[in-house]
């Protein structure tokens, strides 16, 4: 669900809220208005503070365990932090030599995308620290190159249909009746007549009726092609399980336990897909309760498409705590997006 109610907060509040995300970031330890006071450069006093963080806390940006406690960050905190990383100063942080190492690990890669792809979610795990997810790259929307019907014993057959880009689908069919070699080569060739291009939006557009027989290999095609369509955002790999478990706020035996069973059992991967399929900006940042799904856990993604636009396309996303390191994060995801759309495109044959 949305975070709703961003306001406008003070230059104060901004740097107040700002220095109680980055402390809680590196100690997972509430941030109390002594600290602040101390050591935030505000020249105001603690009660000063106090009152700024009442202020913040009634409008939903941070929280206290209770009175006396300090401050911990809540996802409309993140969400304003991130909205405001140009304005808050936030730098940069992807240092040079993480660069080299990226394009060095990529350079290693073959030009099989399914190794490309297992080098480049293991080094993206790496460079943020936390779990990676990487879509394997598709291309867009497939089109029929070819078919071939190839006689089997009796009433069976196998489609043999080439996409675009000579992906080779096969199935098994079984016709109402024995055809002979001949007159599959007759259908075979009829049917390419009518369906060589087509991407199976068209296919289910026109209304092609020829015989009993075509008509039946029409719909097996529409099966495979809806099959491909499907399967285009949930081929991945996932790396740095380990990254994400090891968080402090996860090493609770109760909150362990429902992530690991929510990975195990697929439910937080096509969460996570799902957001990526939807995913058109340049980078896409979703905090805790924005997560389509049914509970919230204190997650967020960072999420990114990579390849040539409009011909060959996958994704990554980085999955961390609501306490990530926003900053690297986004940084990493959008130079890993990047540098692997450059490599696609200058050392995999496509």
């Amino acid at each position: 669900m949305p975070i709703r109610g961003i306001i406008l907060l003070s230059i104060r509040q901004q740097n107040i809220l700002k220095f109680i995300i980055i402390q809680y970031t590196n100690t997972v330890l509430p941030v109390g208005s002594e600290y602040i006071a101390q050591n935030a450069k505000l020249n105001v006093s603690p009660a000063t503070i106090r009152k700024e963080l009442i202020e913040l806390e009634s409008n939903g940006y941070i929280t206290r365990p209770h009175t006396s406690a300090g401050s911990i960050p809540l996802d409309k905190g993140y969400r304003f932090y991130v909205e405001n990383a140009e304005k808050l100063s936030l730098k940069q942080s992807i240092t040079s030599d993480e660069k080299n190492f990226v394009l060095n690990q990529l350079s290693q890669a073959s030009q099989d995308l399914e190794t490309f792809v297992a080098y480049s979610v293991e080094t993206l795990a790496g460079l943020v620290g936390n779990m990676a997810i990487v879509t394997i790259p598709k291309y867009k929307v497939p089109k029929i190159q070819y078919l071939q019907l190839i006689p089997l014993k009796g009433v069976f057959v196998v489609l043999v249909l080439v996409l675009e880009h000579n992906d080779v689908r096969q199935k098994l069919v079984r016709l109402n009746s024995v055809v002979d070699s001949i007159n599959l080569q007759l259908i075979s060739n009829t049917l390419n007549n009518y369906l060589i291009g087509l991407t199976l939006k068209e296919i289910k557009s026109k209304e092609i009726l020829i015989d009993n027989i075509s008509n039946l290999i029409i719909s097996d095609v529409i099966d495979i092609l809806k099959e491909e369509e499907l399967a285009k955002s949930y081929d991945h790999k996932i790396d740095g399980l380990l990254n994400l478990i090891n968080q402090p706020e996860f090493t609770e035996n109760t909150m362990f336990r429902t992530i690991l069973q929510e990975i195990e059992n697929g439910t937080l991967v096509r969460s996570v897909l799902a957001e990526i399929s939807d995913s058109t900006e340049v980078v896409k940042v979703i905090i805790g309760q924005e997560i389509r799904k049914d509970d919230v856990l204190p997650l967020s993604l960072v999420i990114a498409n990579y390849g040539i636009p409009n011909y060959v396309t996958g994704s990554l996303c980085a999955i961390g705590p609501t306490r990530m390191q926003y900053r690297k994060t986004i940084d990493g995801v959008q130079f890993m997006a990047s540098a692997m759309s450059e490599s696609m495109q200058s050392t995999l044959h496509f």
